[in-house]
């Protein structure tokens, strides 16, 4: 072969490389179609789900507040019953 024709050869396909990376960035750079319905939902549904996680846990925190609190008034409550108790049994006793 020639090299006029070897040249002109790789000048026809560098022409056609151009042509195809052209098209092929081109159809890359396009914008992205709009999210689709089930695209729409699943976020909400995470949103959602997420929601419901953090609403779980204030009420998990506030329902352990309160049987500490719960807990707390009982024991108090037990103690105040036993020194009661201690009493009128010394008072039974000195009688």
């Amino acid at each position: 072969m020639s090299s006029k024709v070897i040249h002109s050869n790789i000048s026809k396909l560098m022409a056609v490389l151009s042509v195809v990376l052209l098209v092929f960035f081109a159809t890359g750079c396009e914008k992205q179609p709009a999210e689709g319905p089930a695209e729409q939902a699943g976020k909400k549904i995470d949103q959602t789900m997420e929601k419901a996680e953090l609403k779980t846990q204030q009420a998990a925190s506030a329902i352990k507040e309160m049987t500490k609190d719960a807990a707390d008034a009982t024991g108090k409550a037990v103690g105040e019953t036993g020194r009661a108790i201690e009493k009128t049994g010394e008072a039974i006793q000195q009688k």
